[in-house]
């Protein structure tokens, strides 16, 4: 084993679903109750060992992994929970197959099952050189009878004379006491060290004389830089690339960030070790690698520096910033200030879903209201109690306002949140503009900045600042130019977002369906909670069914511009006659740079290569409109395809015609004007 490896993160609420995590991990799909998708990922090559392992007084449901992310997603309510902690540990070469998973199986049993924890297992062999293991861990303990048990607990503070102590506002002091001691630094040294020990003990047991240790080169008195361990999609690539390098016979060079980032720690090794053979090790030992980049660098990362300290940022600006940063915790870049969006963007969703059930259940509520007025006894369909309609409906009532109120509070934090820190993308996209044309001028006014090209610059200004050397060329700015392009950026983003939409529709459709079953149960064998709770789920589901349906709409719209845009020549009739999915198809040919500029071509190669896969396969035109993959088998429908590509065709010979005899009949206006500025004259 050439890297001993063990890392912990945590699962947040606010940035991931632990039902996603579970599902990639496992390769299972799993439907998240969270949000109403099903969570579900590419087959892999070889498809991981998995195994839930937990303490002998948990829930039997626990060994149900749908259920248990649900149940974990359920019970942590505060928007930014802990869900669970992620353990990611390399596992031995040198042991085999069932070595491998008996030495996990007992360190996860010994570690986290013993304490109290459930773990989810997955073993993931998909490269014979890179064997490693996710464990997935619940951070909340469970009580004797199966029951959740609790995270913390609050302890009052007393004063001398055993009254309690209270704060400015007059109210109880406390501190909070962990329950258990699985956040502390201790607990997870302990888990290394216990890791390394147990992977000592297998290669033992197996005559392997190898060993692992938990520390740090430094503590272990290696003058060494660690490098850094490559992910399996990482690993993929660089093995293409020396594979390329050898075929054209060149030398190989890495290409992704930590294969670049191991080349530079060679190099700095190789140095360290000379220096130590000439007995001149510098007086402060280097432990990292930013450290010894900080004595290779030069006046250009003075300019860059200069860059930022120079900036004339108002005071909005800085009250923005100090937002942000206080919100990331640390320095804020382009990428930095792109990835809290991203957060930001996890929370909307959720805000989003949360008025979405609100505005559901108002609409229940409405319907049940207007029941009880006309036939009484159909407020059972809403889970209310006839008899005793006017007491449920007003708890309902003010437990939903109570709600609505709590949801308005949220979406007006977020907006303000919102708004600052699109302020601070906009400040560091400049930033970064301004950084990428200092470090090439040779590109710096040579393109549009749309947000692909800044994200090009953000990342070669990046590369800069941690390997402290310019490329010659950068390849994108070079080779990539019609993805670059301003027009298709926002091509690709409108494309994303028809695919996205189609997806969410197939997904809420099942989602719908399942509402409604859970509905018909808890009606029909009534529990009054359930039954109003589901009318509710039941009712968001076809509201968001509308509301993507409708953005569906707009975007066929989206679509017939974007194509008129691109074949002038072709009516706006004959365009809206295309199925939208074969117009989507089109305009990928103009992403991937493969459009012919005649429209017969480019549907030809439409139908070329995603309809006569199928014979059976015929698209609909748009009065028949579903999806151009599915439905039709009849004559009819390639009759109308036919009928379609013949009237693009006609109207592109027309048009043709039209031109050469306009050429043909054509005289100099050079001529006439001139003979008007001598009338003029």
């Amino acid at each position: 084993m050439s890297l001993f490896y063990l890392s912990v993160r945590n699962i947040n609420k606010a940035k991931q679903s632990a039902v996603a995590s579970a599902s990639y991990k496992s390769g299972e799909s799993l439907f998240s109750e969270r949000d109403n998708e099903l969570k579900s990922y590419k087959e892999r090559t070889v498809m991981p060992e998995t195994h839930i392992l937990a303490p002998s007084h948990a829930p039997e449901w626990v060994y149900n992994r749908e259920r248990l992310w649900n149940e974990v997603e359920s019970v942590e309510r505060n928007y930014n929970s802990r869900l669970a902690k992620e353990i990611i540990v390399a596992l031995p070469v040198e042991l085999d197959k069932e070595n491998q998973s008996q030495m996990l199986l007992e360190y996860v049993k010994d570690n986290f099952v013993s304490k109290g924890m459930v773990a989810d297992v997955s073993i993931h062999r998909d490269v014979n050189h890179n064997p490693h293991a996710h464990i997935m861990l619940t951070t909340r303990p469970f009580n004797e009878d199966g029951s959740w048990g609790n995270k913390k607990k609050k302890e009052y503070i007393f004063d001398e004379k055993g009254n309690h102590v209270l704060n400015d506002k007059g109210e109880k002091k406390y501190k909070t006491i962990a329950l258990t001691d699985w956040d502390k630094k201790e607990t997870l040294i302990e888990w290394r060290k216990n890791f390394a020990d147990k992977v000592n003990e297998f290669y033992k047991l197996n005559g392997i004389s190898e060993t692992v240790s938990h520390e740090s080169y430094e503590n272990q008195g290696i003058d060494k830089l660690p490098k850094q361990r490559l992910t399996l999609e990482e690993y993929a690539i660089e093995k293409r690339e020396k594979e390329r390098a050898v075929q054209k016979g060149i030398d190989y060079e890495p290409v992704t960030f930590y294969a670049k980032e191991n080349k530079e720690i060679d190099k700095a090794n190789n140095e360290l070790q000379r220096i130590a053979k000439e007995k001149e090790l510098l007086s402060k030992k280097i432990v990292s690698l930013s450290e010894y980049r900080e004595i290779r660098n030069d006046d250009l990362i003075n300019g860059l520096r200069s860059i930022r300290k120079s900036a004339n940022l108002s005071t909005d600006d800085w009250k923005s910033l100090k937002v942000v940063a206080k919100r990331i915790s640390g320095f804020v870049d382009f990428n930095s200030a792109k990835s809290n969006i991203s957060k930001l963007d996890n929370w909307k969703r959720k805000l989003e879903y949360q008025k979405g059930i609100l505005f559901a259940e108002e609409k229940v509520l409405v319907k049940a209201q207007e029941v009880y007025k006309s036939e009484p006894n159909k407020t059972l369909l809403y889970g209310i109690i006839p008899s005793r309609f006017k007491e449920e409906f007003q708890e309902k009532v003010d437990s939903f306002k109570a709600k609505r109120e709590e949801n308005v509070k949220a979406i007006n934090m977020f907006n303000e949140l919102y708004k600052h820190s699109l302020r601070v993308v906009e400040i560091q996209k400049q930033f970064a503009i301004e950084e990428f044309n200092f470090l090439y001028p040779q590109y710096a006014d040579k393109f549009e900045n749309n947000d692909s090209v800044v994200e090009v610059k953000s990342k070669y200004v990046d590369l800069f600042k941690q390997e402290g050397y310019k490329r010659d060329v950068i390849n994108e700015f070079e080779n990539d130019l019609h993805k670059l392009s301003t027009p298709n950026v926002k091509l690709s983003k409108v494309l994303e977002e028809w695919k996205d939409v189609n997806n969410s529709l197939k997904i809420l459709e099942r989602t719908k369906e399942k509402r409604k079953v859970e509905y018909r149960d808890s009606y029909k064998n009534f529990d009054a909670k359930k039954t109003y709770d589901s009318s509710i789920k039941y009712t968001d589901a076809r509201e968001q069914i509308t509301t993507k349906e409708e953005r569906k709409e707009t975007l066929k719209d989206v679509l017939i511009e974007q194509l008129k845009q691109r074949y002038p020549e072709i009516s706006i009739d004959i365009i809206k006659e295309i199925p939208s999915e074969i117009q989507s198809k089109v305009l990928q040919l103009h992403l991937n740079n493969e459009q012919s500029g005649k429209l017969s071509k480019d549907l030809e190669t439409v139908k070329e290569r995603y309809i006569k896969k199928d014979k059976n396969e015929i698209p609909k035109t748009n009065h028949q409109e579903n999806s151009f993959t599915n439905n039709s088998t009849s004559s009819n429908s390639e009759m109308m395809f036919n009928s379609l590509m013949n009237a693009v065709k006609q109207q592109e010979t027309n048009d043709y015609d039209l031109e050469a005899k306009r050429r043909k009949k054509k005289k100099p206006k050079m001529l006439y004007r001139d003979r008007d500025i001598e009338r003029e004259m």
